[in-house]
């Protein structure tokens, strides 16, 4: 590939840093909290740990020696990891009437799901909501003094 421009390489080093910076909390995400069962439900991908996990196991294939009427009283929770991608947090508490709605899938799944998402969602994923911390605002102030230092500060003097 020939660049006809320096800011054309640079562009593409941009991109390739971000993409990397994204991939780097994605993968913070997935392993937060204890991450281990990830699943997708209405279109969100979802983790939970491994007592969330026992439980929907337990839900799926039920135990003989479980007490009876265990299951319609029994819930875990998981995060919804595609709204921490939009810089929101949510814990989700499911049960056995979820179940039919939710299709496991493996980590790497969960992540190429995610990185989709971010990716649609901009320069918004993966931040806490507010501005980029990433962008730099510079302020100049207008010079009145042709012969003034540009950053010379000058105090007003009481008499």
């Amino acid at each position: 590939m020939a660049y006809k421009h320096f800011r054309d390489i640079m562009d593409v080093w941009d991109e390739i840093l971000h993409e990397e910076h994204n991939d780097g909390k994605i993968e913070s995400l997935l392993d937060g909290n204890g991450n281990i069962l990830f699943f997708e439900k209405d279109g969100d991908i979802f983790g939970a740990g491994e007592d969330s996990r026992v439980v929907f196991a337990k839900l799926k294939s039920p135990d003989e020696d479980m007490p009876q009427g265990w299951a319609k009283e029994a819930n875990f929770t998981a995060d919804n990891l595609t709204r921490a991608i939009k810089g929101e947090s949510a814990r989700y508490v499911f049960s056995k009437d979820d179940l039919k709605k939710i299709k496991v899938m493996d980590r790497d799944k969960a992540f190429d799901a995610l990185k989709d998402v971010a990716s649609k969602v901009g320069d918004k994923a993966l931040s806490s909501g507010g501005p980029s911390i990433d962008k730099i605002i510079q302020i100049i102030r207008p010079h009145k003094d042709p012969d003034e230092a540009p950053n010379f500060v000058q105090a007003d003097e009481e008499d």
